[in-house]
Parts: structure tokens; sequence; C-alpha cells
């Protein structure tokens, strides 16, 4: 692993904590998250005694409990060197370095998916008078992506690592 140029780091539970308050009521959500987040912090001690030359992440995804998940990271896995937040719509990608430093503002970040949109989430979704989601063309996706780019990842540099466009 040591000077493996293709190597960037080590990425533990990618939006995990998230998926948990999908499955888990309210009564269990804490304890398993709390659960969680021990464990994240063993297994990143774990991952940086074997391999002390690669950072460790920790992606969340940005949803109305990115803050509450932000400062459990920071308060619960110091391990964790590099915090990263996978983020699709504009307004929520707008928030992302404010959120950062104000929960987390010893910790570099990255935005490790931003794209022009999705489809998951009607009230960031556009749709037509019938409820069905409106795909913008390639050439809207291309602006959007440009645009998410120079405002929010490189206008935001020296307080993010960057940021990497996602696709489907």
């Amino acid at each position: 692993l040591h000077g493996n140029p293709t190597m960037l780091g080590w990425n533990l539970g990618n939006e995990t904590f998230f998926k948990l308050s999908m499955v888990y009521p309210p009564v269990k959500r804490v304890l398993v998250q709390k659960a969680y987040l021990a464990f994240i912090e063993e297994l990143a001690q774990m991952v940086k005694e074997l391999d002390p030359y690669h950072p460790v992440f920790a992606s969340l995804a940005h949803y109305d409990g990115l803050d509450g998940a932000l400062y459990a990271m920071e308060s619960y896995v110091p391990s964790v060197q590099i915090l990263s937040v996978n983020t699709h719509y504009e307004a929520q990608l707008a928030e992302v370095d404010t959120l950062m430093r104000k929960f987390c503002a010893g910790r570099p970040y990255l935005v490790s998916e931003f794209s022009p949109g999705g489809y998951w989430d009607a009230d960031y979704t556009e749709q037509d008078v019938w409820g069905n989601i409106i795909e913008p063309s390639p050439y809207q996706k291309a602006q959007a992506y440009h645009k998410h780019w120079n405002k929010y990842i490189e206008g935001n540099q020296g307080n993010n690592l960057g940021g990497i466009a996602y696709c489907w």
C-alpha cells in the first residue's frame, strides 16, 4: 500500500449514518448510531495502524440531519481524518462549507459526490403538473456541473480538498 499512487485513502461507511436513520425508529436510532460511530472509530484506528500512509475518510449523505451527523462524527470519531459529503442539489451544496466550518472546523472535508440534481427528493426535484420528474437536458446538466464546481468546490478552495463529480 505504501507508495501506491492510485490509492487516495480509505473511505469507511458511505452514507451509512443516514441509512440507519431510515431503518430504525427514533427510540433505537440513537443507540444504533452511537454503536455505529464507535465501530467506525475502532475501524479507523485499525486502518491507520495497518496503513499510516493514506488518510481515512467517512462519507455522509446530505439530508436534513446532516448537522447532527457532522456533530456526531466530530465528537465520536476523531480517527477519521477527512469527512466527506455526498450532495446533489444546489441548495444543499451551497450550505456544505458553512456546516463544515460550524461543526468540524478543524477537519478537512471533501465533497465526495456532487451532481446537477437527482430524482429522490421531491422538495428539490423539478416536476411537471402531474408530478412527473423533469429530466434536465444534457446541456443543463453540463451547466450545473460547471456552476457547482466553480461556485461551491473551487469557490471554497482551501476549506475543502475538492470534489468528485457524480454521474449516472
